[in-house]
C-alpha cells in the first residue's frame, strides 16, 4: 500500500523500496505477488528511472518467495532471468534454488543444484549444505545426508546446530530411532553445538513410538547440555503424556511452558485434549472444561479439529453454550474470531492434511506435536542466512543423565492448577 501511494504521489521509489516489499512478497511465500512487483520494477527502470534498475537481490528475493511458495520451476526460471539481466549469481542465488527443491520434496533436484554451485565455482556453505541435506532428510533417505555431512565437511565447512537436527531427523523418519540416539550421544559427547530442534524430533518420535521413558531421558539430555527447550519441546512431551491417558503429566509439562514464558498454542490444546479423551468417561469432561474454557478466551484459532474435540469431550450442548458464552463476552479470544470468520459448507469444505516431514500425524490428529518434525524436516538452511557466517561459541556438553524428565519437570516447577491452561 505504501508502494502504490508513492507512485501515486509521482515520487519514484528506489531499488531499496522495491526490494522491501518483494521480501514482505517473500516472507508470506507469495510468488505470484512477488513476481508482479518485480515486473513492475523492471517496466518503470526502463521507461521512467534507469537509475533504480533491479538488482541481484531483486531476483534472489523473487526465487526465495518461489521457494517458500513451492514452486520450484518457477525459483530456476527467476535464475535464468537474472542471467539474462547479466547479473551474477551468488551464494545466495544457488542457495534458494536448492531450498527450493529440498522443500518439494526433491532430492536429486537439490542435490544436482549443489554440483552446479560448485562447478560455477562458489564453495557452498553451511546454508547450502544443510539445504541438500534437508532433501534427503524429508525423503527419510539417512544414507545420503550423511553423505552430504561427510561432503560439508570435506569441503572444510563445519555442521551447524541446525545440520545436525536435519540429520537426526533424517535417521528418524528411516525409522532409526536407536541410530538417532547414538548420533545425538555421540554429538553430545563431542561437545557440538545443539539446539531444540535435534532433540524435540527425537522426543516426538518417541511417543509416537510409545517409548515414553526414552522421550523422558532425551528431555533430560537437553537439560543437561544446557540446550534452551522450546514450546515445541513441552508440546511433544505433552503429547507423549497424551498417547498414556496421564493428564496429570500433560498439564505438567503444559505448566513447565508456560513458566517458561511460552502461550499455549493449538498443539498444546490438541495435547491436552487427546490427553482428556483418553480418561474414563467419568474423568473426561470435568478435566477438560478448564482447558476448553482457556482454548476460547485465548488467542489461539479454533480450528475444526479442536472444535470437534472440544464438542466430544463437553458434549454437543454444553459446548455449543460455552462458546456462546464467549461470543457474546466480545473478548477477541478464540470463540471471537470464530464467529467472525465465514465457514464453508460442509458439502463444500476439504482439509488439506498438515505436511509433517517425519511422517508422523499432527498433534491434533495423531497425538504428536507436527512441530517437531517441521522444525527439523523443513530448516532447509534459510533460517540462518544472517547466522551462518557468524560462527558460534561451543561448549563442552555432558553426557545425559539417566534421570527421567517427568522428575525434571516436576521438580523445576510445581505442577499446575487444574483450573486453567492460560498463561
Amino acid at each position: 500500500r505504501v508502494l502504490k501511494r508513492m507512485l501515486a504521489a509521482r515520487l519514484q521509489p528506489d531499488t531499496w523500496c522495491f526490494n522491501a516489499v518483494l521480501s514482505a512478497y517473500a516472507n508470506a511465500a507469495d510468488p505470484e505477488g512477488a513476481r508482479a512487483t518485480l515486473a513492475n520494477f523492471e517496466a518503470r527502470a526502463a521507461e521512467e528511472c534507469p537509475n533504480a534498475a533491479p538488482d541481484l537481490v531483486s531476483y534472489n528475493t523473487l526465487m526465495l518467495a518461489c521457494a517458500r511458495g513451492g514452486r520450484p520451476a518457477e525459483a530456476e526460471a527467476a535464475f535464468q532471468k537474472l542471467l539474462a539481466r547479466g547479473l551474477v549469481p551468488n551464494e545466495v542465488s544457488y542457495s534458494t534454488a536448492i531450498s527450493a527443491h529440498a522443500r518439494a520434496g526433491n532430492a536429486a533436484a537439490a542435490q544436482g543444484w549443489l554440483d552446479k554451485m560448485t562447478a560455477a565455482g562458489i564453495a557452498p556453505d553451511a546454508v547450502a549444505f544443510n539445504a541438500a541435506c534437508s532433501a534427503h532428510a524429508r525423503l527419510g533417505d539417512a544414507a545420503a545426508a550423511l553423505r552430504c555431512v561427510d561432503a560439508m565437511r570435506a569441503a572444510g565447512v563445519e555442521p551447524t546446530a541446525s545440520t545436525h537436527a536435519i540429520l537426526v531427523n533424517a535417521l528418524v523418519k528411516a525409522g532409526q530411532l536407536d541410530a538417532a540416539s547414538a548420533s545425538l550421544q555421540a554429538l553430545l559427547v563431542a561437545g557440538e553445538r545443539l539446539s531444540a530442534p535435534t532433540f524435540n524430533t527425537l522426543i516426538s518420535a518417541y511417543g509416537k513410538a510409545g517409548r515414553r521413558p526414552d522421550a523422558e531421558a532425551a528431555f533430560s539430555a537437553m537439560l543437561a547440555a544446557n540446550v534452551r527447550p522450546s514450546l515445541v519441546t513441552y508440546n511433544a512431551l505433552a503429547s507423549v503424556y497424551a498417547l498414556e491417558g496421564d493428564i496429570d503429566a500433560a498439564e505438567a509439562a503444559v505448566h513447565a511452558a508456560s513458566q517458561r514464558g511460552f502461550a499455549p498454542d493449538r498443539f498444546t490444546y490438541a495435547a491436552l485434549f487427546n490427553a482428556c479423551e483418553a480418561l474414563p468417561a467419568r474423568d473426561r469432561r470435568r478435566r477438560a472444561v478448564p482447558h476448553v474454557t482457556a482454548l476460547l478466551s485465548s488467542r489461539v484459532e479454533l480450528t475444526e479439529r479442536l472444535r470437534r474435540s472440544s464438542a466430544r469431550l463437553l458434549g454437543d450442548d454444553s459446548f455449543a453454550a460455552l462458546l456462546k458464552s464467549h461470543r457474546g463476552s466480545g473478548g477477541g479470544g478464540a470463540a471471537t474470531r470464530a464467529a467472525q470468520r465465514p465457514r464453508a459448507s460442509p458439502s463444500l469444505r476439504v482439509e488439506a492434511p498438515e505436511f509433517v516431514p517425519t511422517g508422523a500425524e499432527g498433534a491434533e490428529g495423531g497425538g504428536c506435536s507436527a512441530g517437531a518434525a517441521a522444525e527439523a524436516g523443513e530448516d532447509d538452511g534459510w533460517t540462518e542466512v544472517q547466522t551462518s557466517r557468524r560462527g558460534g561459541r561451543r561448549g563442552k556438553a555432558k553426557p545425559p543423565p539417566a534421570a527421567a524428565a517427568s522428575a525434571t519437570i516436576r521438580k523445576e516447577k510445581p505442577p499446575p492448577p487444574r483450573t486453567s491452561t492460560a498463561p
